[in-house]
């Protein structure tokens, strides 16, 4: 999985949970990073990575060797993607079709994490960047 989507992934989950009010469900075990990583290991094959990496300027190598977030321009043109939109779908459906239910970064369920759309996402990155 290409890092700056797992960073983005990473961004998203707290702001994107606490808009819609998520709470994990009692009773599930929190996952397992290996697991996760296996899941979602499936994307890296998904024909939009690239186009998604190069349209949302996150392919050179020295922002893939920062270790850094995206920027605002990056996340911007991350959203602009049609390709970028596919890579979303292909990660959320992931989440809720393949992986069984865990709670992800001791947020909220894959399940839960998995419904959120590309375009609440793209709600909650808008108004993130406005409040910068």
């Amino acid at each position: 999985m290409p890092r700056s989507i797992v960073f983005l992934l990473v961004l998203a989950v707290p702001m994107l949970l606490a808009a819609v009010a998520a709470q994990p469900e009692p009773n599930v075990p929190a996952c397992d990073q290996a697991s996760v990583l296996k899941y979602l290991s499936k994307v890296f094959d998904n024909p939009q990575v690239q186009p998604c990496m190069k349209a949302s300027l996150m392919s050179d190598k020295v922002f893939l060797g920062s270790g850094q977030p995206p920027n605002l321009q990056q996340l911007g043109a991350f959203f602009g993607s049609p390709d970028c939109k596919g890579v979303y779908n292909a990660i959320a459906a992931v989440f809720t079709k393949d992986m069984p239910s865990c709670v992800f970064m001791g947020q909220a369920t894959t399940k839960q994490i998995g419904a959120i759309t590309f375009e609440q996402l793209q709600t909650i990155f808008k108004a993130f960047a406005q409040a910068v």
